[in-house]
C-alpha cells in the first residue's frame, strides 16, 4: 500500500498549528478554520467531566489518539483544547504521532474556561 500524504497539512508533519487564544473572538472562529470541525478535548475525563458540546473526548485512562482517528473520515479539520494549552498541543501531536494527516490546530494560552463561553 502507499502512503498516503496530505498536501493541505496544517503545521508540519511533525507539529501541528497553535491556535492563540488571543486569535479567538467566537466559535465561528475555530468553526470557520474548515468544512468539518472537530473539537477534540484532551483533559482527562475523569478529573474535567464537562466538555463543550459535540467535543470527542481524547483521555479515558490514558490518552487514545487511534481510538479519535479509527472515528473520523479523514477530511475533518481537528481542534485540540485541554485547560490552559500545554496539553493540547501534545494531544495534537499524539494524533499526528498516530498517523492523523489531515488539518490539525491546537488551542494555545488558554482552553477549556476561554471557550465555554463562545460554544
Amino acid at each position: 500500500e502507499e502512503a498516503v500524504v496530505s498536501t493541505q497539512s496544517t503545521g508540519s508533519d511533525i507539529c501541528p498549528q497553535p491556535l492563540p487564544l488571543s486569535h479567538i473572538r467566537s466559535s465561528e472562529d475555530i468553526m470557520g478554520l474548515g468544512d468539518k470541525i472537530v473539537l477534540v478535548d484532551v483533559r482527562p475525563v475523569a478529573r474535567y467531566p464537562d466538555a463543550i458540546p459535540g467535543a470527542v473526548r481524547m483521555y479515558t485512562d490514558r490518552m487514545r489518539p487511534d481510538d479519535v482517528i479509527a472515528n473520523l473520515s479523514g477530511d475533518e479539520t481537528l481542534v485540540t483544547y485541554c485547560m490552559k494549552g500545554t496539553l493540547a498541543f501534545r494531544g495534537a501531536k499524539a494524533l499526528r504521532d498516530a498517523g492523523w494527516i489531515g488539518e490539525l490546530y491546537f488551542i494555545d494560552n488558554g482552553g477549556y474556561p476561554e471557550l465555554q463561553g463562545l460554544f
